[in-house]
């Protein structure tokens, strides 16, 4: 069995990087730090240049300043792996730069986008209108 999203480290020039618009390639320290591709394809692919923190452990042997949240980014980009695109709500985990506030909560206009895509958790209740 395959799985429905797959999660990895790269370096510059990986897949199509240089022929999309929406996954450029990466560029070395800070600037792009990860992407993700939409359903069905559901790859997340993280900057294997970058410094990642890992709560209070350093993800990499490199030295250096450590400023990216592993699991805040990841989040941000799973939540492109899952269908949504970026938000206008500056709360939002999906606002652009929500990798940059340290965003790591789930705000309401999160789940409206995934209500949207998906329908609510409980059967016996309807969506928000707005979802």
């Amino acid at each position: 069995a395959t799985a429905d999203i797959s999660i990895g480290f790269y370096t510059f020039n990986h897949t199509d990087c240089w022929w999309s618009p929406l996954h450029p390639c990466f560029d070395g320290l800070n600037g792009e730090l990860a992407h993700a591709f939409l359903p069905p394809r559901g790859e997340i692919h993280f900057d294997n240049h970058e410094f990642w923190i890992l709560g209070k452990s350093r993800f990499s042997w490199k030295q250096g300043v450590w400023l990216n949240d592993l699991v805040q980014v990841a989040a941000h980009e799973i939540g492109h792996a899952l269908g949504l695109w970026h938000s206008r709500d500056p709360e939002a985990l999906m606002h652009p730069n929500a990798t940059y506030t340290g965003q790591r909560n789930i705000a309401q206009d999160d789940v409206w986008g995934i209500q949207r895509l998906y329908g609510c958790s409980d059967k016996k209740r309807v969506c928000d209108p707005w979802a």
